[in-house]
């Protein structure tokens, strides 16, 4: 599995930017029917920052990570406080935040899954992201979209 991403080593990305590579990424994935895998998009600088998309039947299950886990730097309870806001649920055996049976819709799961890193983690507005597939066939879409969008500029 390997990580995919267009911010280089600079662990920065334009809002913009930001958006349109998640919105790219999660069209990638839905866009095959057989097999998707999973969908993770992580921190550069940080692994254990994370949001899960896993294809349910054609809905989409969405985990954020709780850190509690691995990295032992649980959320703050704002962050808990705002995840709950948006209907997720702390799961009870891998402490991590989901919310299932959501439309496999690429502008509106890219915002979200945008909110839930900018919630639970509270980065820096100018945060980078990373995506991994374990579907070879989404993740060489996501690769020539970025290659197809460096050539033009």
């Amino acid at each position: 599995m390997e990580w995919i991403g267009t911010a280089g080593l600079t662990y920065r990305m334009d809002p913009e930017e930001r958006l349109w590579f998640l919105e790219q990424a999660v069209a990638a994935y839905f866009a095959e029917p057989i097999d998707r895998g999973d969908l993770a998009f992580a921190d550069p600088s940080d692994g254990h920052q994370y949001v899960w998309l896993i294809d349910r039947n054609g809905a989409a299950h969405v985990e954020v990570g709780a850190r509690e886990s691995f990295a032992q730097r649980p959320l703050s309870a704002r962050a808990v406080c705002r995840i709950h806001e948006l209907g997720f649920q702390r799961s009870r055996i891998s402490g991590d935040f989901f919310k299932e049976g959501l439309e496999p819709k690429p502008p509106q799961l890219s915002r979200l899954v945008e909110q839930l890193f900018l919630f639970a983690y509270e980065p820096p507005l100018d945060f980078a992201v990373r995506a991994s597939f374990k579907n070879e066939g989404a993740a060489q879409r996501l690769r020539s979209i970025i290659l197809v969008a460096a050539s033009r500029y």
